[in-house]
């Protein structure tokens, strides 16, 4: 972030890593993601680039950042993504998360994955609790997009749906019909789910 220093884009894109790490877990377990960690709530990466994202986008209607990446607490991620940014461009910014509703996935599924993959003891593990503790409750793949608010753009969050069942949200929601033999990560790369993350975030 820091090499960029003052210059401004009409597009960014990023793929920040969300590794939500124990702080009990020793370094010599994990792997280099691991070591590098997100903090407890897998969030360092994401905080920084958040804090920044603005001052690196022109001001003008097209420019945007478009971010892959994972998040805790998906159906509050605008407000949580928000509460990121310095506090004197908070209302200037437009948020818009789009995720693959079956790709949420609980605290405990999730730290069961993670616990395989740092080599920690099942038998020992506590990865679940210390990741509860932090208010987590559960994690999915998003697509985001953020652009300054150009005084009509709405912000919102919304779910890719395998059926047409519309649910309610304190955010925009849409519903869009996948393939049934659609993975779950991948619905976003069919002809489908590019129509939708067109629709929804730009």
């Amino acid at each position: 972030l820091d090499i960029i220093g003052c210059k401004k884009f009409d597009l960014v894109l990023s793929n920040p890593p969300f590794v939500a790490v124990p702080s009990y877990v020793s370094p010599q377990l994990q792997p280099a993601l691991y070591a590098i960690g997100g903090g407890v709530d897998g969030m360092y990466v994401l905080r920084r680039i958040m804090a920044k994202c603005l001052d690196f986008l022109q001001t003008n209607k097209i420019s945007m950042m478009l971010m892959v990446t994972e998040v805790p607490n998906v159906q509050e991620s605008c407000t949580m993504l928000r509460s990121f940014l310095p506090v004197e461009k908070r209302c200037r910014a437009r948020i818009r998360v789009a995720y693959v509703d079956e790709d949420v996935e609980t605290t405990e599924s999730y730290s069961h994955e993670r616990e395989v993959e740092a080599g920690i003891e099942i038998a020992t593990r506590d990865w679940s609790a210390a990741i509860s503790s932090n208010g987590i409750y559960n994690r999915a793949l998003v697509l985001i997009s953020i652009a300054y608010d150009k005084g009509d753009d709405k912000n919102g969050i919304y779910s890719y749906k395998r059926d047409d069942d519309m649910k309610g949200s304190e955010a925009v929601e849409e519903s869009f019909s996948a393939a049934n033999d659609a993975d779950e990560e991948d619905a976003f790369l069919r002809p489908a789910g590019i129509a939708f993350a067109r629709s929804a975030l730009l």
